[in-house]
């Protein structure tokens, strides 16, 4: 799994370094019986679990390769569904290129999400706690949904995650992977696309009632205008928020102009 250090540069550089390795060995050997219920039930316990913690650290790294070249990626992941009576949800999550920087920044600070592109020199706002002196109801729901209507890629995964934990009544596992095999082995349960070009692996830590989810894989192959492209990634899912300093916190960048909240499907 993705090393606990990991951080900026670093995230990137672990998996630039060492690749994952591709299909074949990034299933590794099943040999357990398929079992979608069986997977589903336990995903569902492990992201109860992981919702009653209230808070959740992710770090994911990857590389994507098309046509031949390689670039590396990382993202880094803070959420805090109830962080106090009058602070609403919370969410800082930094997508940071090969050497680094900072390329997108997503912040929602207790009432507003913001979306900020250093490189464009622009940011956009979302208000989604209301303006009263506490959170409005379901601003939780307000918030993963905004976050996902925006987000895109690894990101897209890592919003469908908290969704799927917090953004309901209940946490609900859907299909990852449309028509997916699913295979349930002890500490894992592996999906594979009918065309064997796309899987994840759930990574569960701990048994029954005190079952966790504590890391994802995940694997894709297709042909876009004919040139071959490849993504791969790992994620590391700790129950604690360990933020910087300055998560959670925007202010308008110096240079930086505001734009109208891009208007995507669910926002």
């Amino acid at each position: 799994m993705v090393g606990s250090n990991l951080s900026g540069q670093g995230i990137v550089q672990s998996v630039g370094m060492t690749r994952i390795g591709w299909l074949g060995c990034l299933w590794g050997v099943a040999t357990a019986a398929h079992g979608q219920l069986a997977g589903q039930a336990m995903m569902e316990a492990a992201l109860r679990n992981l919702a009653r913690q209230g808070s959740v650290s992710i770090r994911l790294a990857g590389t994507e390769e098309f046509d031949g070249r390689q670039r590396s990626f990382a993202v880094r992941c803070w959420f805090e569904a109830n962080p106090g009576s009058q602070v609403g949800p919370r969410l800082e999550c930094r997508e940071v290129n090969a050497v680094g920087e900072v390329v997108r920044r997503y912040v929602a600070d207790g009432r507003t999400l913001w979306l900020y592109e250093p490189g464009l020199r622009r940011y956009a706002a979302w208000n989604y706690g209301g303006h009263a002196a506490a959170p409005s109801e379901g601003a939780v729901r307000r918030l993963l949904s905004a976050f996902r209507s925006q987000s895109g890629g690894p990101t897209g995964w890592v919003a469908r995650l908290l969704a799927e934990t917090w953004g309901a009544d209940q946490p609900r596992w859907t299909a990852w992977i449309p028509f997916a095999s699913s295979t349930v082995e002890p500490g894992r349960i592996t999906l594979r696309s009918p065309d064997n070009l796309r899987g994840a692996v759930f990574f569960l830590d701990g048994q029954g009632d005190d079952i966790r989810l504590s890391g994802l894989r995940w694997a894709q192959e297709e042909t876009l205008r004919g040139r071959l492209r490849r993504v791969q990634w790992e994620a590391e899912i700790l129950p604690s928020t360990d933020s910087p300093a300055d998560a959670f916190l925007f202010g308008s960048p110096p240079g930086s102009s505001p734009i109208a909240w891009p208007r995507r499907s669910g926002s």
